[in-house]
């Protein structure tokens, strides 16, 4: 791993892809974290993984008490490496 990566572990049974405009020319690439793996990315694209594979993940799982809070959770005790 260089060292301007950052890990990112995918929990789930299913790879999670999104999309995200890294050269800013409305042209966006498809990042992916494979499911169980741990994959890395440049620390802007790691967060915008993790972001929305924590929002997956609430959805997934149906929590609904404190959306927010389990957001930051799920982010720093499952998804950062």
């Amino acid at each position: 791993m260089r060292e301007d990566r950052v890990g990112v572990f995918n929990p789930d049974i299913r790879d999670f892809s999104v999309q995200y405009d890294i050269d800013g020319n409305m042209s966006p690439k498809t990042f992916t974290a494979p499911a169980r793996e741990i994959s890395y990315h440049l620390p802007v694209i790691a967060n915008h993984i993790k972001n929305h594979l924590a929002d997956y993940l609430l959805h997934k799982r149906g929590i609904k008490q404190n959306p927010s809070l389990d957001k930051e959770l799920i982010i720093k005790d499952e998804l950062t490496v």
